[in-house]
């Protein structure tokens, strides 16, 4: 009786600080969540969700980005409105669920606290914050790849149909929203076979019956795999500059991605070193309750977990073209949560343990309210609503660098339909650009150019417009801080030709 209040004390216990962290959670991932503008990114997200799902399909077949998650959100802003907080609420309730299901994996490899504490760090986490802000598809990234692994670790340790099932969905479901997904079945299936093959480590799942699942999971990807061959062929041959943005990873941006995965420096130490201390200190077990590995084997699931996610893409990209981009790698982040919190409870030192704690709530609440304060994304309602209210009938608004999603944004935030929009797309040399210039300006008596980017278009235009009696009336900048910094800039500039009288 007295062992059997004890489980019922230490599972009210986990329930009641699971629902503080939850609290919490929400809390951060609400905050805030409409007040900013959306960004290109979102914007793009939108109006591909105003489309018909088959249209969407169409388009994520000429990008980079697989279709689940624009299809989730074009139903979702039927059912809720389109406004900057109906669409990320989406994001934000992913998120919310994200931070229950690192709870449930961290407690399925060492124990409810080490689940406790993994979902502490996710929910004040402002890396996982800012994506439950973003209507992205990253936060259901990190949703699926939770689901992918939660199953995976159920059905490695017991055959069960309902496992089964759901490794399959979640991972199909994965990889159905974004590529970077592939890097998690990787790491399931070097870690499953690595075991199998040179270990003695038994499960109840033999070879036969992985080697099925994953040929099931090949066959539910079959409709959107010829798609996806497809796009690598495209930017193999550099048909496509869709990757182009994208940087050559160096020996440092892996480290880079784990100082933002943690938030601060001051944080990724903490975590590195206590996810050190996890590692070096695996023979000792205090977990409580079912665990499904022994704690060796559960270093080398979260190893791989968060490794493979983050090294493979930088080889990738050195082998082929430039793909690493912290964000994408966004799932390996929950390795580092969870290794550090089980460093945290192998301490044996109460004191200390409850110490690193509070830091850790203190500097993630920090680093919170930092995001909070900041204009963090682009300022397009701004910037729109500018031009909105000063711009004369007839204007001319160029949008630099061009693109339909640039202009198509200020229909989102403008219902001025008495303007000229156009997007001016760069393309040859400076001498055909500038030729093009003089063609987009002729017969308008005011120019506006909204410039994104953070880059200086002012060489391509300004010589043209000076010779042809234009001179400038206006130049403002809007400053953000987006997850490409160098995006968060937008400029308006307007020009009005002399002879006008104005």
């Amino acid at each position: 009786m007295k062992a059997y209040r004890t489980i019922i004390d230490t599972t009210g216990r986990t329930s009641l600080l699971l629902a503080g962290v939850l609290l919490a959670g929400i809390v951060l991932r609400i905050y805030d969540l409409g007040t900013e503008s959306l960004w290109i990114d979102e914007a793009i997200s939108m109006l591909w969700a105003k489309q018909s799902p088959s249209h969407i399909m169409a388009r994520a077949a000429l990008d980079v980005h697989p279709p689940l998650y624009f299809v989730i959100l074009h139903y979702w802003i039927n059912l809720f409105g389109d406004s900057e907080f109906s669409a990320r609420l989406l994001s934000a309730i992913i998120g919310i669920i994200s931070i229950f299901m690192i709870f449930k994996v961290g407690s399925l490899i060492f124990g409810s606290d080490v689940g406790l504490l993994s979902a502490f760090i996710m929910a004040t986490s402002v890396f996982h914050i800012w994506y439950s802000q973003d209507a992205r598809a990253y936060s259901l990234l990190v949703l699926m790849s939770l689901l992918s692994i939660f199953f995976f670790i159920q059905l490695y340790r017991r055959k069960s149909r309902r496992d089964s099932i759901g490794y399959i969905v979640f991972s199909c479901l994965l990889i159905y929203t974004h590529y970077f997904g592939f890097f998690i079945i990787i790491a399931q299936n070097i870690f499953y076979c690595t075991l199998f093959f040179l270990t003695k480590e038994k499960n109840d799942m033999g070879i036969k019956r992985w080697v099925l699942l994953q040929g099931l999971l090949i066959i539910s990807y079959l409709p959107w795999g010829g798609k996806l061959i497809k796009q690598l062929l495209t930017i193999g041959r550099g048909e496509t500059d869709t990757l182009s943005w994208i940087t050559m990873p160096s020996f440092y941006t892996p480290i880079d991605s784990l100082k933002t995965y943690a938030g601060s420096l001051e944080l990724m130490s903490l975590f590195l070193t206590f996810a050190v201390f996890a590692i070096i200190s695996y023979k000792k077990n205090y977990s409580k309750g079912e665990v499904y590995f022994s704690n060796v084997t559960s270093m080398y699931l979260l190893a791989l977990w968060l490794a493979i996610p983050v090294i493979l893409p930088v080889i990738l990209s050195y082998i082929f073209k430039p793909i690493y981009e912290t964000r994408y790698t966004i799932s390996a982040s929950l390795a580092l949560y969870i290794l550090a919190a089980k460093g945290i409870q192998n301490t044996n030192n109460r004191f200390v343990k409850y110490a690193v704690i509070i830091v850790i709530a203190a500097l993630s609440l920090t680093n919170a309210k930092h995001y909070y304060d900041r204009i963090d994304k682009q300022q397009w309602r701004e910037a729109i609503t500018y031009v909105g209210e000063s711009a004369k009938t007839g204007d001319k608004i160029i949008f630099l660098p061009g693109g339909p999603f640039n202009a198509q944004i200020w229909d989102y935030y403008s219902q001025r339909k008495d303007v000229i929009k156009e997007p001016f797309v760069l393309k040859g040399n400076d001498k055909d650009n500038i030729n093009n210039v003089k063609t987009a300006v002729a017969g308008y008596d005011r120019i506006w150019f909204i410039v994104s980017g953070g880059k200086d278009f002012k060489d391509i235009f300004q010589e043209v417009l000076q010779q042809s009696s234009y001179h400038l009336l206006l130049d403002r900048r809007y400053d953000g801080m987006s997850a490409l910094p160098e995006w968060a800039i937008i400029q308006v500039i307007l020009y009005e030709r002399q002879d006008t009288g104005a």
